[in-house]
């Protein structure tokens, strides 16, 4: 049992812990690049299924100078042909909202499932105890374990995204100007529509700083 709990212990641990780059590294491709920057990007929404995959983007800054980006975008060819477009103004509004009423119906739904799952393990704990049956006494406290587990793992999750993750509000995204401070780094997330059954593989970003210089950089998904 003490080993269930050690497992349990280093999972929350392991989960609750957030570091500068979340995701790939991107390689710088071209134009005034500053060595001193280190950008790299994740996609936090992922499903074949979907027209629309978000993404986030990471600006570490490693100089004693900030970093100020006067505007950035994503390169995606011509939108009539790769169909790629970035999400922005009424649309993405409109994603928001039906994305928050999705987010709440799972919520729902996951707080029943675990409610469920801790009634039938308890109630397996409880056959146990009664019957003096080890096996079942074990797989009570392992499946109740698990439950509390789950529970842990969606708190730590939100929690996660909080602390790693830029808030989901027009001023964090990356086509607003932004600056990264000496030794620190921020999150920028951009959404971009897609046609259903593909995944992104590559971005390719532009960055353009407030002294008139202009970056590129691709980063594999």
């Amino acid at each position: 049992m003490r080993k269930i709990f050690t497992a349990l212990a280093m999972l929350i641990f392991f989960q609750s812990c957030a570091s500068t780059h979340e995701g790939n590294l991107a390689n710088s491709i071209g134009g005034d690049n500053n060595q001193s920057v280190k950008v790299s990007a994740q996609t936090i929404e992922r499903d074949k299924d979907s027209a629309f995959e978000l993404v986030e983007v990471t600006f570490e800054n490693n100089d004693s100078d900030w970093f100020r980006v006067s505007s950035a975008k994503i390169l995606t060819g011509d939108p009539s042909v790769t169909k790629i477009n970035v999400v922005v103004g009424e649309d993405l509004k409109s994603w928001a909202e039906a994305m928050d009423f999705k987010y709440r119906k799972e919520s729902y739904n996951t707080a029943v499932a675990i409610t469920a799952a801790q009634a039938a393990t308890a109630a397996a704990m409880a056959a146990g105890t009664s019957t003096n049956n080890k096996n079942l006494q074990t797989a009570g406290a392992v499946g109740y374990i698990a439950s509390i587990g789950w529970a842990a793992s969606e708190v730590i999750s939100a929690a996660k995204r909080q602390a790693i993750s830029s808030r989901g509000t027009p001023e964090s995204h990356l086509y607003e100007p932004f600056t990264v401070p000496p030794s620190l780094f921020i999150r920028r997330w951009v959404l971009l529509s897609k046609p259903v059954g593909l995944n992104l593989q590559k971005l390719v970003i532009e960055i353009n700083t407030i002294d008139g210089k202009k970056a590129f950089y691709a980063v594999m998904l």
